[in-house]
């Protein structure tokens, strides 16, 4: 019984040095950009336009990062950068 007592006390302690004071907002460190994919069938070029109107939310443009097939189709995925 104390041990299960002792061990919610170190709990409850441990997440109280995490909380954060009134006033305060989480900072977010090394936030990573968005990025998307898009399945196509025969042309990037639509799947890279696509995936530039996403990214420019962000005033980010597009990068391909790679293809994959899927089926008949092909996966491209994106980052923003």
């Amino acid at each position: 019984m104390f041990q299960r007592v002792a061990a919610s006390l170190l709990v409850a302690a441990a997440l109280a040095g995490c909380s954060l004071l009134p006033g305060q907002s989480p900072k977010v460190s090394n936030p990573q950009p968005p990025g998307i994919s898009y399945r196509y069938r025969d042309s990037l070029a639509d799947a890279q336009s696509k995936a530039e109107s996403y990214c420019g939310q962000w005033d980010k443009r597009a990068t391909l990062d790679g293809t994959k097939p899927a089926g008949t189709d092909h996966i491209a995925s994106f980052s923003c950068s």
